[in-house]
């Protein structure tokens, strides 16, 4: 049984792999995408946090998964910061009572002020006192009687930004105390569990990531990519992740790669034909989200029944050149009272139309292109790339042969059997895919070139 009363030593992180071979969270790849962009890295990240933080996620969820993949990837987490106007706003007693002025509060307040006066020093300026009340009235209450206590040791370090990790750790574990469902809300546990959440919901960050550590995140993004959309991911039916305070399961049954892409194109082909190549688009898949944060039942049976991963498919489109990301996030309007859902702007790229492009690998005779994953090379007309590369595909059988540049430059021109030019030219069509990522395509030997047949299947 659980002892709400006693405080665990360590945050209990969660850290889903995109190297393990599972299918991870639809939010977590959104946030591992979102680092790999630099969107937690710019100088003041506060709007960042607000504008990518998973909507179905709530702020400690998001706080603990960037801890974990910051430890995981050994990023560094600096500058950070606590705004701590909106707290104290929540907290403010209001003078006003169903829209009608309080008059026991206004009187009371006024006493409080004219007691302020009392005790001014009178050879500084006179500030009017603010009047607080739940967890953040505990907290200051607190801070006058015992001020040695780690609440307040926790909350002073926040206060004055000087919070580290390991404090944002401590007060996540504060924040996601277990509580009881019933009995009196002004006890400690439920304070301390109240003020630590505001305070964690308006902490901020700067994640520091290193050339090599972005190297690294990027390979990692673009394994598990790979293993979707060669649909080898199986279901994390070991894992129970923790959202809103409450464990959810993945869908038993997850649509494949093929199913994915048949209904996605469908659906951005029918706005293209609607609103032309740069779209607004929506996660159209499944129910919006309502805006208040709906019981951990409603979660549960959100995530049991996802089988459309809109952000996997959207960046695997992106990663086919099928389109090109402009903005992505949710459609949240503070002005509005509407459902919530996630919605990017996209721009159509040609690859989307051509269907022979949209092989995993296909030589555009006609247009003297290369297209790798939708990735696309451009070569000059009849040079040696175009004529070696045409020698190449002439024949669909014969391209996963060894090819001696010898046979290539007999093939070409009987006259000329100058075959290192051929050598030359696979050279240099190497570099153009390392422009582009692909940095495994040729396996070549002096005498020889072959394509890595992982691009072949």
């Amino acid at each position: 049984m659980i002892d709400i009363f006693k405080l665990p030593d360590k945050y209990r992180f969660e850290l889903e792999s995109l190297t393990a071979g599972k299918y991870i969270d639809d939010n977590s790849l959104y946030v591992y995408q979102s680092l790999a962009r630099g969107r937690f890295s710019t100088i003041d990240p506060a709007m960042n946090f607000l504008m990518f933080r998973p909507f179905e996620w709530n702020d400690t969820d998001f706080i603990a998964f960037i801890l974990t993949v910051s430890k995981e990837y050994s990023f560094e987490i600096k500058n950070i910061k606590t705004n701590f106007s909106p707290i104290e706003e929540e907290y403010e007693v209001s003078f006003e009572e169903n829209g009608r002025p309080d008059v026991m509060k206004i009187a009371q307040y006024q006493r409080m002020v004219a007691d302020a006066l009392m005790r001014h020093d009178k050879t500084k300026p006179f500030k009017q006192p603010k009047w607080y009340e739940g967890a953040y009235k505990w907290i200051m209450d607190l801070k006058e009687k015992e001020d040695k206590r780690e609440e307040i040791q926790l909350f002073d370090k926040f206060f004055t930004d000087t919070a580290t990790v390991a404090d944002i750790e401590r007060a996540l574990i504060y924040a996601n105390r277990t509580v009881p469902m019933y009995g009196d809300m002004d006890t400690e546990l439920h304070m301390s569990k109240d003020i630590f959440e505001k305070i964690i919901t308006w902490t901020t960050f700067f994640v520091e990531i290193t050339p090599k550590q972005k190297v690294q995140l990027v390979a990692d993004i673009e394994f598990y990519m790979e293993e979707f959309m060669t649909e080898k991911l199986t279901r994390n039916n070991t894992h129970s992740k923790k959202v809103g305070n409450t464990s959810v399961s993945q869908s038993d049954n997850i649509l494949t790669f093929k199913k994915h892409s048949s209904l996605f194109k469908e659906y951005l082909q029918k706005m293209e034909d609607d609103f032309g190549k740069t779209i607004t688009i929506e996660n159209t898949f499944e129910d919006r989200f309502p805006h208040y944060y709906p019981t951990a039942e409603d979660i549960r049976k959100r995530y049991l029944a996802r089988n459309f991963l809109f952000m996997h498919i959207l960046f695997a489109f992106e990663k086919l050149d099928f389109l090109k990301i402009i903005t992505l996030g949710s459609n949240w309007d503070y002005r509005e009272d509407e459902l919530l859902t996630y919605q990017a702007k996209v721009e159509l790229l040609p690859a989307f139309f051509n269907e022979n492009i949209t092989k995993k690998l296909y030589f555009d005779i006609d247009k003297s292109r290369l297209y790798v994953w939708g990735k696309e090379i451009k070569l000059l007309k009849f040079k040696d790339e175009y004529h070696t590369l045409k020698t190449m595909f002439e024949n669909p059988k014969e391209l996963p042969q060894e090819w001696f540049f010898s046979e290539i430059a007999e093939r070409i021109d009987e006259s000329n059997l100058n075959d290192k030019k051929y050598y030359n030219a696979i050279y240099q069509i190497r570099l153009k895919l390392e422009k582009q990522g692909i940095n495994d395509f040729f396996i070549t030997t002096k005498q020889s070139v072959k394509i890595n047949k992982k691009y072949l299947s």
